[in-house]
């Protein structure tokens, strides 16, 4: 039945494009199950349809005619990409093909690597036992180094130098050998920094030099600052617990240390021939050194000389105008700044004590007449000096006074700088004249008219005793610290000329200057009272 039907509806055949619909399969089947009525009436169900599938496809159309025309833009568009992209594959077939070409090249040239790895590898078991001890060189040469085996780490550092520096292994043994010379230079100067005799110093400067990492100006500096340091370690470690022996310690350890290292830099940098310019810069290196340890030492000398014992002034003296002359044979004499740190030093503790004199002076003044003790005598306490007036130890403040003068005196003791003797003497000078003035300067003040006759003619007595007595005896021991003959004798003159110039004699006119008119007062007053006295009689 279905065949005849189909023939009957397609004479010629089922069109090919018709064949595997599965609507004509199943509409074929809808007609064979259809009556005779039902038949008649198919083309005009069908015709129906027909019109309504026009219509609807006439709303479709017009409702999404933007989307129809923008689908057949895209259409357009991925056509004209599907043509790019047959083109670009056509490109990308012929770079395959190359790609292919280059691809068999790249495996002939990985065989003849892989033949030239294999040489290598062959040659690197070869040689693998003298890479294995050149790759030790580093660790054996600090070894050395640690062991303080200088001669052989530096043969060692020489060795590397043959080593090819074209291998990457080589090539950082080279930087860790670099490394290891700035160890081993680091080692051989912290040796200069120990007591070293000319030997050794020669030997770590010969190796200094082989090792070749400074040049001779850097290296003539770098042993004087290793040098240096050693011996301000050796000054560092000297007790501090007098300052005498301290003083003289450092001396002692100032002229040893002083002349080995400038007899070791004299032999080792200016013994051999080098140019003008190479040999100046030493010296001149030298000698700036040299100045800068003659200072540390005057610095030394300043700061320790005023606590030393009075005693010990001459030793110390001594020793340091030894020191000084020693070391004239190596260009380095410093007599010459000695005596000046002596002389400030002595007139210094000189003017301090009688600086002290004057405050106790002045102080003693003003309560002279307000207490009960001016008529009590003072006891001698200086006993190496017998010829001190006694009128003197009537009044204790001038009792006081020349005591503070004699103590100032005493403690030049044997050492007295003939070179300080001008300003001794004009130490004495002033302090005289202060209390000259502190005399005057209490006689018109406001509360002395208040004090009764006796009281003012104590005082009087006093500026009596002050002029006539105190200031010839100071005179008098001025000039058994510093004898007038032996100041003239030692500079070329005579006594008289001393006497011009006030060296070592007190001007006693100018002293007495601000107390003159009471002198004259008082004097005249005790000449009155003498006078009576003896009509009483």
């Amino acid at each position: 039945m279905d065949e005849q039907l189909t023939n009957l509806l397609f004479p010629d055949g089922i069109p090919d494009d018709l064949i595997n619909d599965p609507n004509i399969k199943n509409y074929m089947d809808h007609l064979g199950m259809c009556t005779a009525e039902e038949l008649s009436k198919e083309h005009g169900s069908l015709r129906d349809k027909n019109t309504i599938i026009l219509k609807m496809i006439k709303d479709l159309a017009l409702n999404n005619y933007k989307t129809f025309v923008k689908t057949s833009q895209c259409y357009e568009l991925i056509y004209n990409k599907f043509d790019d992209t047959q083109q670009k594959t056509i490109v990308l077939d012929s770079y395959l093909l190359k790609l292919k070409t280059e691809c068999q090249e790249m495996l002939q040239q990985w065989a003849d690597v892989k033949e030239k790895r294999h040489r290598n590898t062959l040659a690197m078991v070869w040689n693998s036992r003298i890479m294995h001890h050149a790759l030790e060189l580093p660790q054996l040469m600090l070894s050395c180094i640690q062991n303080k085996l200088y001669e052989d780490a530096l043969k060692l550092a020489d060795h590397a130098k043959y080593l090819p520096n074209n291998i990457p292994a080589v090539k950082l043994l080279h930087d860790e050998v670099n490394k290891y010379r700035l160890t081993l230079m680091s080692s051989l100067c912290q040796e200069l920094r120990t007591d070293l005799e000319l030997p050794q110093c020669m030997r770590i400067i010969r190796l200094l030099r082989t090792l070749n990492q400074i040049n001779e100006e850097q290296l003539a500096v770098k042993f004087l600052q290793t040098r240096n340091s050693w011996f301000n370690s050796k000054l560092e470690n000297i007790p501090n617990e007098s300052n005498s022996q301290h003083l003289l310690k450092t001396i002692e350890v100032s002229r040893s240390c002083f002349s080995n290292i400038a007899t070791q830099y004299n032999l080792i940098f200016c013994s051999e021939d080098y140019t003008s310019e190479i040999r100046s810069a030493k010296l001149q290196f030298y000698y700036s050194w040299a100045n800068q340890k003659v200072c540390q030492f005057i610095n030394i000398l300043k700061n320790d000389l005023p606590y030393c014992r009075p005693s010990s002034l001459e030793t110390i003296f001594t020793q340091c105008m030894y020191f000084g002359q020693s070391l004239g044979h190596i260009g380095a004499d410093f007599r010459g700044l000695i005596a000046p740190v002596f002389v400030n030093i002595t007139v210094k503790r000189f003017s301090d004590l009688l600086k002290m004199t004057e405050i106790t002076w002045q102080t003693d003044l003003q309560t002279f007449l307000k207490t009960n003790i001016k008529n009590v005598r003072m006891n001698q306490t200086h006993d190496e000096v017998d010829d001190i007036p006694s009128p003197v130890f009537e009044y204790y403040p001038l009792a006081k006074f020349c005591n503070g003068v004699m103590s100032a005196l005493n403690d030049l003791g044997e050492y007295a700088p003939y070179a300080a003797a001008d300003e001794i003497t004009k130490c004495l000078h002033t302090t005289l004249h202060n209390a000259s003035c502190s005399l005057f300067s209490m006689y018109y003040q406001e509360n002395f008219k208040a004090y009764d006759e006796g009281d003012k003619k104590i005082f009087g007595r006093l500026c009596i005793c002050f002029s006539t007595d105190v200031v010839p005896y100071v005179q008098r021991c001025l000039h058994k610290v510093y004898e007038p003959a032996s100041i003239a004798a030692f500079i070329g003159v005579t006594t008289t000329s001393l006497q011009k110039e006030n060296l070592t004699y007190i001007d006693s006119e100018i002293i007495n200057e601000p107390i003159k008119e009471l002198l004259d007062e008082f004097e005249n007053i005790t000449l009155i009272d003498n006078k009576s006295t003896d009509e009483t009689l």
